[in-house]
C-alpha cells in the first residue's frame, strides 16, 4: 500500500508558479520543507501504530510513503 500527503491546492499552485518562473520563492521553500516534514511525521505514526512505513524511493512522486506488513 502507499500512503500520500499532499499541501493545499494554493500553497502547491504558489510554489509551482515560483518553480516555473526561475525564482526561489518562499512559498516554494516552505512547499518543499513542509512535505518533506509530513512525510516524515506520517512515517513515523505509522511505524508507531505498529507498521513497515518507509520512503517508496519514486522519482515521479518523491513523497510517497510505501506502507508494508505490520512488523513482528
Amino acid at each position: 500500500m502507499f500512503v500520500e500527503w499532499h499541501t493545499s491546492e494554493s500553497l502547491r499552485d504558489e510554489a509551482v508558479a515560483s518553480k516555473l518562473s526561475g525564482e526561489e520563492s518562499p512559498s516554494l521553500e516552505y512547499f518543499r520543507s513542509l512535505t518533506k516534514i509530513m512525510q516524515s511525521a506520517m512515517i513515523e505514526v505509522l511505524r508507531a501504530a505498529g507498521w513497515h512505513a518507509c520512503d517508496a524511493a519514486n522519482d515521479m512522486n518523491p513523497y510517497a510513503i510505501r506502507v508494508e506488513d505490520r512488523e513482528k
